[in-house]
């Protein structure tokens, strides 16, 4: 009869873990269900805010990497032109093509040969020239100007990427990142690159200055 009573115990026992172990809940189902629609919403629109933050970034970034070339095609022509001034103690002159539109390329020259020369920009990138020295900078044998200085800023519209070059009667070129003080005053410096006038022409890096 003990043995019974033991057996009937265990069978009680082991049925009522079966029924506990089938009436406690399951978290497989919720675990499996995957987003909702307004999940997915929130996750696609905080992507495309950062995918327009990323653009405008590289666009900055894209702009001012081109205005930082352009002027540095500028200094090293300016740079070549002097030391080859004193190199052949001899006139040494650094012209635009287009008087007034440094942005259309440039070249510098001596009695011969011809030195080099940078092509003409195309795209956004901007030349405003201040000074009696804009049509054309000659340095002598001594490496000084032998006539009028000028200042020149480079810039893309729309962005703060500037660059201001100048060049004093010492004859030494010199950049800096930031807007020339002609500029700042001025909205619209003579001898400024234009597309549609005299103030407004976006143009863009094309060739770097090639000795010969």
């Amino acid at each position: 009869s003990n043995e019974a009573f033991t057996m009937g115990a265990r069978t009680r026992q082991a049925t009522q873990g079966r029924s506990s172990m089938q009436g406690a809940p399951t978290h497989r189902g919720r675990s499996a269900r995957g987003f909702t629609v307004l999940e997915l919403m929130v996750v696609v629109g905080v992507m495309a805010v950062l995918a327009a933050m990323t653009a405008q970034f590289m666009s900055t970034y894209a702009s001012g990497r081109r205005v930082m070339n352009a002027s540095m095609d500028l200094l090293g022509t300016l740079h070549l032109a002097r030391s080859e001034a004193v190199k052949r103690n001899e006139l040494v002159k650094i012209a635009p093509f287009d008087p007034t539109n440094w942005a259309r390329g440039w070249h510098a020259t001596a009695a011969a040969p011809a030195l080099g020369q940078q092509d003409a920009y195309h795209g956004d990138i901007e030349f405003a020239c201040i000074g009696d020295g804009c049509a054309g900078l000659r340095y002598d044998g001594s490496g000084r100007l032998a006539g009028s200085a000028a200042t020149v800023q480079v810039s893309s519209p729309g962005t703060p990427a500037v660059r201001c070059i100048t060049v004093d009667f010492t004859g030494r070129p010199r950049a800096a990142k930031a807007a020339c003080p002609a500029q700042e005053q001025s909205q619209s410096p003579p001898h400024a690159s234009g597309a549609r006038n005299a103030d407004e022409q976006p143009l863009d890096r094309a060739h770097s200055v090639n000795e010969q």
